[in-house]
């Protein structure tokens, strides 16, 4: 499984069944995933094209 697909799936909810929802809680758990979270909760700068409500402060102009 694609570590982005299985946070989607924690971010919108979706229901799996037990199988994948293991796979997808085992995934998120790897250190390596906590640590690419803990580094983007921390993140400072935002790109307007992906993140268009940003405030402008964060914002970062690139193209």
């Amino acid at each position: 499984m694609f570590a982005p697909v299985a946070l989607r799936f924690r971010t919108y909810g979706v229901e799996l069944d037990t199988a994948c929802q293991a796979c997808c809680d085992h995934m998120i758990g790897l250190p390596a995933i906590q640590r690419w979270l803990a580094d983007a909760r921390i993140e400072p700068a935002v790109v307007a094209a992906v993140e268009p409500h940003a405030p402008p402060t964060l914002i970062q102009n690139i193209t």
